[in-house]
């Protein structure tokens, strides 16, 4: 080594020593455990809970993933008005009741910006829980009944669900498919799913079936027995991911196969056909809020970056999960103010396009630009298929059964 190199290397060494402290020193200063924490800025603080156990574990756990990704790339990028960001997460176990605390809890200790639980039955227990309190929340819950009058605390991020089937109707009657029965799992977002398409249906001049409604773990072979004796062109069902999965089973055995088949989100995850064999369930539709396909500004990067830290690519609820933050953090900065007053302010008036897709909302709250998408499986992968501006491959009809193993 030159002797003109050693001044060099060694401002790197101090560099590094340097480095060595502050990163030693930034664990006190988080805990205020020096005397130079009392002027660090204090964090802004997010509030959500997670489903650790019950029926929305599994969806919730994939928006946490894609929470977690949003947190870490505000990190990265310094914070937010100059302040550090805290995530305040608690455990709701899928109860409404056990939301509605937790969310009591962390307004109680001063979180007023917050993410909703991921079911509409649980963020409608919250709503009714924090009534006239002092907070905003974007909402991955879309049960219309969210929207109903008053000031808005609460702004949609995904479509209603009483529009969830509007492009799958649209697609019916394009078919020549006349004939729709309903069914739906008896929760508010898969109901609001099947009242809606009851109206669309009816609205297009189609024969709308009364809706069939299901308990979970309930009889799905009589369901799927009902709706084989209607005779219908297309059932839709207002669904979750599981009880997609027993109904389509239990159509499998009793032979039901309507020329189209489409649920409300179950079928466009992986575990959809992981559950029945991805061959077996050729044809399905269902929506879909989300496809890493549709360019979106950050949704490739997003998905390729998921995929990088969890072996798989994200579903729709891990990228509504990241979304929200995106649409909050916007309202942040332009409010200049962590108030939630002045958050409220710009999630009522604000047009965005987060990874997720367009966000505004009318004057109720309720999300009026999101579009929705149908996905098929098509050869073992879920595909694309409609606003055939946006599709990736063919729509294929008449669906032709389940296959056995």
């Amino acid at each position: 080594m030159s002797p003109q190199s050693w001044p060099h290397r060694r401002l790197r060494c101090l560099t590094l020593a340097a480095t060595l402290i502050l990163g030693l020193a930034q664990p006190l200063l988080a805990t205020g455990q020096t005397g130079a924490a009392s002027s660090a800025p204090a964090p802004i603080l997010i509030g959500a809970t997670r489903s650790e156990s019950g029926r929305q574990s599994d969806a919730s756990r994939l928006m946490h993933r894609g929470m977690d990704l949003w947190l870490a790339d505000l990190r990265e990028r310094g914070g937010l008005l100059n302040r550090p960001i805290k995530l305040v997460v608690a455990d709701d176990a899928s109860s409404p009741e056990a939301a509605a605390a937790a969310y009591r809890r962390m307004l109680a200790e001063g979180v007023s910006l917050f993410v909703s639980p991921y079911s509409s039955d649980l963020t409608l227990a919250v709503q009714e829980a924090l009534a006239g309190e002092d907070y905003a929340m974007v909402s991955v819950a879309s049960d219309p009944q969210i929207w109903q009058g008053g000031e808005p605390r609460i702004f949609g991020l995904y479509t209603p669900a009483d529009q969830n089937m509007v492009p799958a109707l649209a697609i019916a009657q394009q078919s020549g498919y006349r004939r729709v029965g309903i069914a739906h799992l008896d929760a508010r977002f898969p109901a609001a799913v099947a009242l809606g398409a009851k109206r669309e249906a009816e609205r297009l001049g189609l024969t709308a079936l009364p809706p069939i409604v299901y308990q979970e773990n309930g009889d799905y072979d009589a369901v799927a027995r009902q709706l084989l004796a209607s005779r219908p062109d297309v059932v839709l069902v207002g669904s979750y991911l599981e009880d997609a999965v027993q109904l389509s089973a239990a159509a499998r055995r009793v032979g039901l196969a309507p020329s189209m088949l489409i649920f409300s989100g179950g079928p466009a995850l992986r575990d959809y056909g992981q559950a029945l064999g991805q061959r077996n369930v050729t044809g399905v539709l269902s929506t879909a809020q989300w496809m890493r396909s549709v360019r979106f500004p950050g949704a490739f990067d997003f998905g390729f970056r998921y995929r990088e830290q969890h072996r798989i690519y994200p579903s729709y609820d891990a990228a509504g999960g990241y979304a929200a933050l995106q649409v909050l953090d916007s309202a942040v900065r332009l409010a200049g103010s962590a108030d939630a007053s002045a958050i409220r302010s710009q999630l009522a008036q604000m047009k965005f396009r987060s990874i997720l897709g367009h966000y505004r909302v009318d004057s109720s709250g309720r999300q009026i630009a999101k579009d929705t998408y149908v996905v098929q499986w098509q050869d073992g992968h879920i595909s694309l298929v409609w606003p055939p501006q946006l599709a990736r491959w063919e729509l294929a009809l008449p669906f032709k059964g389940f296959a056995g193993d």
